[in-house]
Parts: structure tokens; sequence; C-alpha cells
């Protein structure tokens, strides 16, 4: 094996067009010298220069010992081939303005590497191919402002190991896509300064990322999973393992989320928590939307200091076992809209309302909801929730209820209306709210609610503020003594995780709760098809059953878990239509099939129709739960149409929006007093329209206070527009008029302190 040292003189720099080669198995080390003279802190300065090109061969190796620095301009290249490395040193620099690492060797960070400004702002570096950037154990590496690392390409990976850390500049973040993947056990993802805030981490696309034992330290946006898929439903590896990490935020403002899920699978959130040790909090703990049932996993999990705990639109997760604390009476525990799923084991405190449907009908199990502003659960528009435990024949299983709801709500333990009540017949539920009303809301026909605890010995006839038909809520249950079980079964969740059902053998007992269980039973064993077509009995059969609307969204969820193509869902479409237009169904039945029938376009990609659907309803029926429903759906399809949880930026102003609306606050007074939309770096946007005739918007983006200088110029360099203001941190439009102008090609610029941007423009007319 060939060997070399450091002969060499304090500065080698690779030109542009030049490219050096380090041959197979050449060690190359540039360590400290005293005899060359410096004038700076390193000893010696490596540099690929912009178009310059760095390459090592198989097995090569370029080592930087302590005070020497690697330098990577913007645009330069360097490849590291199968077995190559670049190894950083403790003590070294790694300078990084914006380069291009590609091959299938490593970059290795050993030790404590500090920071090193970038060249510029919004420096973009791209890790591709089968790369590898690894932060060894006890080592760090920081990352400066405004820079995001894009990681892309199957095998492409960011590897942190043991007691790794890794330090963000404000606005930096980290993006994995097409096939890229990250492994972080027991790492620190943190703000270089304790009072700023970073991006975020972005993972989408097919790929293994594992997050376990980490710390995520002032992260604005946390950790993003969207079009996260594997080779099937049933595959038991995820692709997105979050496990015992800790969400921290030590500075004043508000951060965003923990983690946010868009149109994913095989997602696990496991025994994670969060933390403040400052004034900010979280605005949401965890968000999903649009994921497939089960395709996203809860459990055992305490978010603390959220407005909003769990927030889930368009999907069924299972979550469970987990903790949520709310800020002394605001925001919303469980917020479900058009979502079921398996809601159970939960406990969940001191928000305004513990848990919200609208239009979800989720199986709900021995939750304790506690210390409601308003009231512990609210359901809205045709939400019918599972509270009891449900009769198949001669079998009873333990699919909801023995929930118990606590406290003194000011309006009620639970409240109803639009068609929405909750399934708790014999459903052994405790209600203790403290001279509250027990159930407030308005039915259409008889409805029981026997075998439920009302706390009151006997239960207080005035406490049910119920309206519009009889209903029934003796013999109740003592609170203490629930029906004894005969054994359990275990349902498969994927990541080796069991969703437990106890089960009671009964005498026969044959109706629509038993047809019902029959579709249930065939679904939990994996007939798909068995199990659509009991569904479809139940609805057609028991019109008015309070299955039927349940059964609607098992059928959807039935084809999820089959991974059915797109004429399947072309088909179902079709069928919900039928339901919605055929009068003879319950106005409920008929409204969630409307709602389905959109969600079955999603799923054949026509997002533009769901769209327009969602905006006629919203126009059709403003300041309504209907409505309310209809725009925050087309609020998240709209995100989805343009990208998604995009990493560029658009991320925050959307989240903001979504929990705006969902909280009931004007979206405008949510986003101007909120610290965290304002910009992380600056910025020259392009100008819109472009070409333009004869005005245009110039938008600029600036993260502090200062002077702010705007400029126009001719091709000649002549300047022909200016404007120099002084401006507080935010985003801004400057309007240029051409009216007297020529057409042709303009330069516009900006200068804020050290920033500087110039960007071309075409005026025609």
């Amino acid at each position: 094996m060939n060997s070399e040292s450091n002969n060499v003189p304090t500065r080698t720099f690779i030109s542009a067009g030049s490219r050096l080669t380090l041959d197979n198995n050449i060690i190359f080390t540039i360590d400290y010298n005293p005899y060359f003279p410096h004038d700076s802190r390193f000893y010696h300065i490596f540099t690929v220069q912009r178009n310059g090109w760095l390459w090592l061969n198989d097995n090569a190796k370029l080592i930087f010992e302590n005070t020497n620095g690697f330098v990577v301009e913007k645009l330069s290249k360097v490849h590291v081939s199968n077995g190559s490395e670049i190894i950083m040193k403790s003590g070294s620099c790694f300078l990084n303005g914006g380069f291009i690492f590609e091959g299938n060797g490593q970059l290795i960070f050993q030790g404590i590497i500090p920071t090193c400004l970038p060249y510029d702002p919004d420096n973009v570096i791209t890790v591709k191919d089968s790369a590898k950037i690894i932060v060894d154990t006890n080592s760090s590496f920081e990352i400066p402002d405004s820079t995001t690392y894009i990681f892309e390409g199957n095998e492409t990976a960011l590897i942190c190991k043991d007691s790794s850390t890794i330090k963000f500049g404000k606005g930096s973040k980290l993006v994995f896509q097409d096939g890229a993947r990250i492994s972080a056990n027991n790492c620190t993802f943190a703000s270089d300064d304790s009072t700023e805030v970073w991006d975020g981490i972005y993972l989408s696309d097919l790929s293994r990322d594992t997050l376990k034992n980490c710390t995520f330290q002032n992260a604005l946006n946390g950790i993003n999973v969207e079009d996260k898929v594997t080779s099937g439903m049933n595959d038991p590896e995820p692709a997105t393992e979050i496990s015992n990490c800790t969400f921290k935020n030590s500075t004043s403002s508000t951060l965003l989320n923990c983690v946010y899920v868009n149109n994913s699978t095989n997602v696990l959130i496991k025994d994670c928590n969060s933390v403040i040790t400052s004034t900010g909090g979280f605005a949401s703990g965890y968000i999903v939307e649009y994921c497939p049932v089960n395709g996203v996993i809860v459990v055992d999990n305490t978010i603390n200091y959220a407005e909003m705990g769990i927030t889930v639109i368009q999907s069924s997760p299972y979550i469970a076992r987990n903790t949520l604390n709310g800020y002394s009476g605001i925001g919303i525990g469980i917020s479900l809209d058009n979502s079921n799923g398996t809601i159970e084991y939960n406990k969940v405190y001191d928000f305004d309302v513990s848990a919200s449907c609208y239009y979800s009908s989720p199986y709900m199990l021995k939750n304790t909801f506690s210390d409601a502003e308003t009231k512990n659960m609210e359901l809205t528009a045709y939400s019918v929730p599972v509270m009891r435990p449900v009769v198949s024949g001669s079998t009873l299983l333990w699919l909801g209820g023995n929930n118990n709801l606590t406290g003194s709500p000011t309006e009620a333990g639970i409240t109803f209306g639009d068609y929405a009540y909750p399934l708790m017949d014999s459903g052994y539920n405790v209600t203790n709210v403290n001279g509250s009303d027990y159930l407030s809301g308005v039915i259409a026909s008889i409805t029981y609610f026997t075998m439920n605890n009302w706390y009151d010995n006997p239960p207080v006839q005035n406490l049910f503020d119920i309206t519009g038909a009889s209903f029934e809520y003796e013999p109740a249950f003592d609170g203490t003594t629930l029906p004894s079980t005969d054994y359990h079964n275990l349902n498969s969740l994927g990541f080796g995780l069991y969703d437990t059902v106890f089960v009671k053998d009964l005498g026969d007992n044959p109706n629509d709760e038993s047809l019902f269980m029959q579709a249930y039973t065939n679904e939990m064993n994996g007939n798909y098809i068995i199990a659509v077509i009991k569904y479809k009995n139940v609805i057609s059969e028991y019109k008015s059953s309070s299955y039927a609307p349940v059964s609607l969204s098992r059928i959807f969820n039935c084809l999820e878990k089959g991974n059915s193509p797109v004429s399947a869902y072309q088909t179902v479409q079709v069928y919900y239509n039928t339901i919605k237009a055929d009068t003879s169904y319950p106005t409920g039945v008929r409204e969630i099939s409307e709602d389905y029938r959109i969600k079955s376009k999603v799923k054949q990609g026509l997002i533009e129709d769901a769209i327009t659907d969602y905006d006629n309803i919203y126009q059709n029926n403003p300041n309504t739960p209907k409505g309310y429903h209809a725009l925050l759906n087309k609020l998240c399809l709209m995100n989805m149409n343009q990208g998604g949880d995009n990493p560029n930026g658009a991320s925050a102003n959307y989240k903001a929006n979504l929990l705006a609306l969902i909280l009931g606050k004007d979206i405008n007074n949510y986003q101007s007093n909120s610290n965290n939309t304002l910009p992380f770096a600056y910025k020259l946007h392009q100008n819109y329209p472009n070409p333009f005739n004869p005005v245009t918007t110039i938008k600029f983006d600036i993260p502090t206070d200062n002077f702010v200088t705007v400029k126009v110029y001719d091709l000649l360099g002549r300047e022909v527009f200016t404007s120099n203001e002084y401006k507080t941190a935010g985003s801004y439009e400057v309007q240029f008029d051409g009216t007297n102008l020529a057409s042709g090609l303009y330069f516009y610029s900006i200068d804020v302190g050290k920033f500087r941007d110039v960007k071309k423009m075409v005026l025609v007319k």
C-alpha cells in the first residue's frame, strides 16, 4: 500500500476544469506541519474550486488531520469510488460552499469539526449515487445558516453513530429523496445557537429510515415524512421508524410540529416525548394526513406543550397508550377529520377539547379524557365513534368502550350534532364531569345509552341535554365491575406490534351487529373481498343501523389494506356515488358516501377534481361543519398538489394555516403573530410575472431588521429604479413599473448588509 505525508505547500487548489485523482489504495494525509508559514488558524488548506473535480479511486483515502482544512466551492465535484474515504479528523475544518458529492465511498467526520461559514446564503449540497456521509461515534459537524443537504439515490445515506451531533444554522435542513436514507442512533440534531431555529428533516420516497434515541432541538418543522411506501402493507420492516426520541424547544418561539406524515405507510412513532426549556412550545405534536389504514402507528408517546396533540386527516392510524398534556385549557388533544382507525388507552389532559371527530367513526377503547376546558369529546358531521364492545353472534369483542371522561367542562362530557352521536349503548364508559351535562346534542331517532356510568347515582336526568327524539340511559354501569372475558385475539399491526382484542362468548344474537362483525373478522384475517361484500350487506340491509356509516369507512379501509389498483377505486367511487344519490338512505349515510366518493378520486390521482368538489361543498355550505370539513380537505389537497410538505419553504405557512383552521383562529392573524413564519434566511425571489408587461413584483425575505436596497439595471448597467428602505424582519414585495422602458433584458439586485444577490427579468411589450 502506498502512503504519502504532507510535504506540500500551505495551499493546494484544484482549479476550474481540472481534475486531481488519488490512485487505487493511496493514503494521502494532510497533517500539522509547523515549518510552513500560515496566515490563518489552519496550516494547510486543500481547495476544490468551482467546476474543479477531486476523484478518489478504489480504496484511496484522503485524511485531514488537526488544524488543516478541506474547502469545496460551489459547483465543485468530489467523487469517491468503491471503498474510498475522505476523513475529517478532530479540529480540521470542512468548508462547504455547495459541492456535489458522488460515488459509493464515504465522507467521515471523526471528532469535533468546527464551524465554517458558507460562501453565500442558500447553499445546496448534493450527495448522490451511493455516497455516504458518516458522523462517527462521539463526533460532530456543523451546518451553516441557510444550508440544505440533499441526499438522493438508492443507497445514498447519512449515518449518525452513537453520541454523534449535527448542529444546524438558522433555516438549514436535511432532505432525503429518491431512495436516500438516514440512520441515526443516539444522535443530537440541534441548532448551533440554542435560542434560534433550524428548519427540519425531510424524508420521502422508497427507503428505510431509522431515527432511534435521538434528540431534535429547535427544528421548526421537525421530522417530515412524505410519499413513503414499501413493497406491501404486510411488510414487517417500517419505512420510517422514529422511536425513543425527544423533541426539544429551547427558544421563545412556537415550533410547528414534532412529526408530520403525509401519504405514507409503514411509519412507526413510538416512545417519543416533547420538552421545553424556555417559553416556547409546539403548535402540534403529530400531524397525519391522507395515509392508508394502519399505515401510521403512534404508540407510547408523551406529547407536552402542544396546542394540538395529534391531528389526523383522511387517515386511519393506530393511536394507543399515548399521554397528551395540553396548555391549560386551549387546543384539541386528538383531532380527527374523516379518520377512523383505533384510538385506545390514551390519556389526554388539559385541552379545550380532549377529542374531536368530524366525519370520523373510530374505535375508542379505554381512553381517559380529563380536565377539558369546554368538552371532553366533540362529535360533529356524521361521526359515530364506536364506544362499546361489538357483538357477533355468540361472541363479544372489546373493540370500543370503557372510556373515562372526567373533570369540569363548561359545556358537557360529550357534545354532538349534525347526525353525529356516540355509539355507546352497553359501553361501560364512565362520565364524571362534576355537574356539567353528561351529554349534549340532537338525535334523529330513539337512541340507547344504557350500561354507562354517569357518576351520579341515580343519574340526573336534567344533565342529559338531548333533543330531537327519545333516549334511554338506564340501567347504568356501576363504574367498577366490568364483564369478564374468556380469551383475547392478537391483530398484527406490523413492526412486531399487536392490537389485543378481548373476547367474551355469548349466546346467538344474529342482527346488524353480527353481520358487521362477520365483515370485521374477514377484514382482520385478510379476506378483504369477502369483508367488502359483507360491509355492503350491512349498509343495504340495515340502512338506518349505527353500523352503516362505520361500514362505509371499513370498505375503503379494505381496499387500502389489499393494495387495490386504481380500477378498484374507480368502481368504489361509483358505489359511493350511487348511495349518495339514493334518498332511501339516511342523510348521514349519504353524506359520508359523498366524502368517500371524493376520497376515491384522490386515490386515482384526480386531485384537481377532488379540490374542485371540496371547494363546491364549501361554497354551498359556508360557516357549517360540512363547509369547515370541505375547506380543511381542500387545503390539504392543495398542499399535496403543490408538492406536499415542501422542504423549500412552503410547509411552514401551510401547517400554520391548517392548525389555525382547526382551532378556529383567523389564518392571517395566526401567521402574523407567529415568530415561526418569519424567514430564516436572506432570499431574493424570481420576479412574477416574468416576462412582464409592464408591471412585475419583486419579492424578498430578510431574517433581521436592516436597510434594504433594491435596484433595477438595463443591459448596459444603467440604473433605472431604486428602492432603499429600513425593513423589519419579514417577507416583502416591491412593484416595478416598466411603462417608460424599452422591451428587453433587465437585472435586479438586493443589498442587505453583507448579503447581495442579482437576478434577470424580461420586459416584453
